[in-house]
């Protein structure tokens, strides 16, 4: 079994998904989407994407070998390239 940890991470990303989620709905293009509500929405949803890569990491490796097909190391790039590009 895994550690309870790891299920906290999950929880977390899949929270942190269903807020972009609704943050999103309003708009239909990327356009749209930055510019709306003053950029708060793009805002926060780059700062739970950022959440999103920095959770990814914690979680254990082998947990994620199981998981070939969810793309582990993308997502943490991500994260990467939001924080420093």
């Amino acid at each position: 079994m895994y550690e309870r940890k790891n299920f906290t991470y999950i929880l977390t990303i899949l929270d942190a998904i269903e807020k972009i989620f609704i943050y999103v709905r309003d708009v239909d293009n990327a356009d749209a989407f930055y510019t709306y509500n003053e950029q708060m929405n793009f805002n926060a949803s780059q700062v739970l994407l950022l959440v999103i890569g920095e959770e990814t990491k914690k979680i254990d490796e082998k947990l994620k070998a199981e998981y070939p097909e969810i793309p582990w190391h993308l997502i943490a790039g991500l994260r990467n390239r939001i924080a420093h590009d």
